[in-house]
């Protein structure tokens, strides 16, 4: 499961999947590639934020996956008073987020976190109301009997490998090699296109 980490160093699955949806929305005639898709509407959260975007792909990509920051005004780069993303990729790219109650309680020795308490009983662990949240969760917890924690503990747990969305048996090694691959040939699909136009004198490939 922490084979998702890879992604820390080489956003290679935020950057494929944010072009896809770039391509799907832009004039390109792209083909609708399902695992794509999947991915789009696994990390819907956590690599867009939410929604998928229909415009403005490049800032949105730098400002959500490297954290760069939109500048209002003018800067030394433009003059015209309008807004643009600092500089990115100067900085590792931000963790995927994966929703995932086996990994987290194998990452923190199975501890009983009030996330983890508050997931088995329905109850949502929010930032910014903690302590409110945290009596809610301990106040379900002393109620419910030993059997019937472990029934709610195990139906909770279950549907990460056997749900909708078995993220528990999601292979990140494997995905990551996928989508590299993937840039890695349009990448030399521009380098023989760049080849071709230097071969017709319009321009020195450095």
């Amino acid at each position: 499961m922490s084979g998702y980490r890879v992604n820390s160093d080489w956003a290679s699955i935020s950057a494929t999947i944010h072009l896809y949806n770039a391509m799907r929305h832009s004039g390109v005639d792209t083909p609708k590639i399902s695992i794509f898709d999947e991915l789009c509407q696994l990390f819907l959260d956590s690599v867009f934020r939410g929604s998928l975007p229909n415009r403005n792909f490049c800032s949105t990509y730098r400002r959500i996956v490297y954290r760069s920051k939109i500048n209002k005004g003018s800067t030394s780069h433009d003059k015209r008073g309008t807004s643009s993303p600092t500089v990115g990729f100067t900085q590792l790219p931000e963790d995927m987020e994966v929703d995932c109650l086996l990994f987290d309680q194998h990452f923190t020795n199975h501890d009983r976190d009030p996330w983890f308490q508050g997931a088995v009983h329905g109850i949502p662990y929010k930032s910014g109301s903690e302590h409110k949240t945290y009596r809610k969760i301990e106040e379900a917890t002393a109620k419910a009997s030993p059997s019937e924690h472990m029934e709610k503990s195990k139906a909770r747990v279950l549907l990460e490998p056997d749900g909708p969305r078995p993220i528990a048996r999601f292979n990140f090694f494997a995905v990551f090699m996928l989508c590299s691959k993937f840039l890695e040939t349009l990448g030399k699909l521009g380098r023989r296109r760049d080849e071709r136009v230097d071969e017709m004198g319009m321009y020195t490939v450095p």
